[in-house]
């Protein structure tokens, strides 16, 4: 059975909307190929591409819809191009099945990331603090994949990897946290939070997450001094200043909320 991870898909699929996100692919049919080589190309050219492929009906309704990556198999006919399915690639322990990859008139390859953001699921894309460790960054992405597919405990064991492979990696930390505070981990969340403020302190997004688990905890104090740690470390960073200028009108400090905008001002930095 095919685990199908959809993100807004629609009874009929809408070609327009999604043509900017068009992936091509230069394989026809259920190809047997002997040069190997140029198949490989191709294949090595998408391997990290998670791609989305619609099959429709000739009314535009949508038949199947798979998700994966382009993989280059060994059958007993020779090497052809199959997909395997992003759950597949993601999981830690599970054997991976691969299906035959079409390009009929009536199939669709979109680029899963672009296709996604077309339906409103945002990725994040800004790396504070990329690894250098190829592992680390390795599981980390898998991690994201995870992450975006809301498979929360499994997207923890591959930032877990990828701290473990690099302790300074601040994106991993935070991602952690995230994936922890979805799991209602708490504690965790805290720790991997302030883990990935540490390792970079201007880091705005382990700040800024921080902020929000206090908040969430009721903990005014920390959610404040969250903001300001941020606002200290990354002075002209606008979204410090913003954020707290807003908790502060959320808590009922109008004044309080001045001051931080006038202090925005002094940055040259615009709050609404």
């Amino acid at each position: 059975m095919i685990s199908i991870f959809t993100f807004g898909q629609k009874e009929v699929l809408n070609v327009e909307k999604f043509k900017d996100c068009q992936v091509n692919i230069p394989i026809k049919g259920f190809v047997r190929f002997n040069n190997e080589k140029q198949y490989k190309e191709i294949v090595d050219e998408f391997a990290l591409t998670e791609l989305v492929i619609i099959e429709t009906k000739r009314d535009s309704t949508i038949k199947k819809f798979y998700r994966g990556f382009l993989r280059l198999v060994q059958t007993e006919n020779g090497k052809t191009i199959f997909l395997e399915p992003t759950e597949s690639v993601i999981s830690l322990d599970k054997k991976q099945v691969v299906y035959l990859l079409f390009n009929a008139k009536n199939h669709y390859y979109y680029s899963a990331k672009c296709y996604d953001e077309k339906n409103g699921i945002k990725y994040n894309t800004t790396l504070f603090c990329p690894s250098k460790d190829t592992l680390a960054s390795q599981y980390f992405g898998t991690g994201e994949l995870a992450l975006n597919m809301k498979k929360y405990e499994l997207a923890t064991k591959w930032f877990e990897r990828a701290v473990k492979r690099d302790t300074a990696f601040c994106d991993a930390w935070n991602s952690l946290g995230i994936a922890h505070q979805h799991l209602n981990n708490f504690k965790n969340a805290y720790y991997s939070y302030i883990h990935g403020a540490m390792t970079n302190i201007t880091n705005e997004d382990s700040w800024i997450n921080l902020h929000y688990l206090m908040k969430m905890s009721g903990d005014t104090i920390n959610a404040i001094k969250s903001l300001e740690h941020l606002i200290e470390n990354a002075p002209t960073n606008t979204n410090g200043y913003s954020e707290l200028c807003k908790y502060y009108k959320e808590i009922g400090e109008s004044e309080k909320a001045i001051e931080v905008k006038k202090r925005a001002e002094l940055k040259g930095i615009k709050v609404e």
